[in-house]
């Protein structure tokens, strides 16, 4: 049986991101405060079909500019599932342009340990996009 679809559901890319260190700026060639890191995709996310890789740093969403994991999602405030933007990405320290068909926040989450869609390990959800934290200290330690 279907479930009628959540009409208040976020518009989401499916990815993990990570705020670049200078070091990580350096590797991935990225200039002052540019760019975020794309740590994970989700298979069969809006970003997985439109070409995005884990590696990939996003400079730029639609005319927005991105230096931090907060200007993804607020750029990604503007739209809703369904809709494309086009994304702007440093890979291989080369500009690249993706178009992407935006998905849902609950279509492309991540499975937590307890298999429930919608939340990171660390118990936010960022309209399908996640912040990197490490386990540690999330009750998710391993001996």
């Amino acid at each position: 049986m279907l479930e009628p679809a959540d009409t208040n559901d976020k518009a989401a890319l499916g990815i993990r991101m990570q705020a670049l260190t200078e070091d990580l700026k350096e590797a991935f060639g990225a200039d002052g405060s540019q760019g975020v890191l794309i740590s994970q995709v989700i298979i069969g996310s809006a970003a997985s079909q439109a070409g995005l890789k884990a590696g990939d740093v996003v400079v730029g969403i639609a005319d927005q500019s991105i230096a931090s994991i907060s200007d993804v999602h607020g750029a990604l405030e503007n739209y809703k599932p369904g809709e494309t933007l086009s994304l702007a990405v440093l890979r291989d320290r080369q500009k690249e342009y993706f178009q992407v068909v935006l998905g849902t926040a609950s279509s492309s989450s991540f499975p937590t340990p307890y298999g429930t869609k919608g939340q990171s390990y660390h118990n936010h959800d960022f309209h399908g996009l996640h912040g990197m934290m490490s386990k540690k200290g999330c009750g998710m330690e391993t001996d």
